[in-house]
């Protein structure tokens, strides 16, 4: 039935707090099954359910491959940019370990997301990667790597950083 209103946010309050608390399989499943082409809404709404949930709610792993075939999708970098904040306000561990093959792609705007989501999360083990990326043919790429190892902020990062602005 909640499916069924129009979006307002008792709505979204509503399906946040039983996809928290309840088994939420089918509400999630039929919100992704709700197609939004060009916003990708469902796709988000349902992104923003994985902080609260359980990490074994049976629902997380098809929440999750929808928002990374958002985020491989063509649509605005801004709304790409949102599930990629999904995943990492999730806290989930898988995704260090997507942003660390993103990076590996040729799209810079692919290799740009995970830097920054691999900044905000502090994924240590990803330092040696966003530093190989200070030397990246792109500047934005460049620069993304270097906000990224400013908020790791190990000696290690920091100095990478340094060693890059004095170039």
């Amino acid at each position: 039935i909640i499916l069924n209103q129009e979006p307002w946010s008792g709505r979204t309050l509503a399906m946040n707090s039983f996809a928290a608390k309840g088994n939420a399989t089918e509400m999630v499943v039929n919100l992704l099954e709700q197609k939004d082409e060009m916003l990708g809404r469902n796709t988000l709404l349902a992104g923003r359910f994985l902080r609260d949930a359980s990490s074994q709610a049976p629902w997380r792993m098809k929440v999750m491959a929808a928002l990374v075939e958002l985020i491989k999708s063509d649509k605005p970098i801004a709304l790409r940019m949102q599930a990629v904040a999904s995943i990492t306000l999730s806290e989930d561990p898988a995704g260090a370990l997507l942003f660390r093959q993103l990076m590996q792609l040729s799209d810079k705007d692919l290799r740009r997301m995970a830097i920054l989501a691999s900044g905000a999360i502090r994924d240590v083990k990803s330092a040696d990667q966003i530093i190989s990326l200070i030397g990246d043919y792109n500047p934005q790429v460049r620069h993304s790597a270097c906000l990224a190892l400013v908020a790791i902020g190990t000696p290690q990062t920091l100095e990478a950083v340094a060693r890059a602005l004095m170039r």
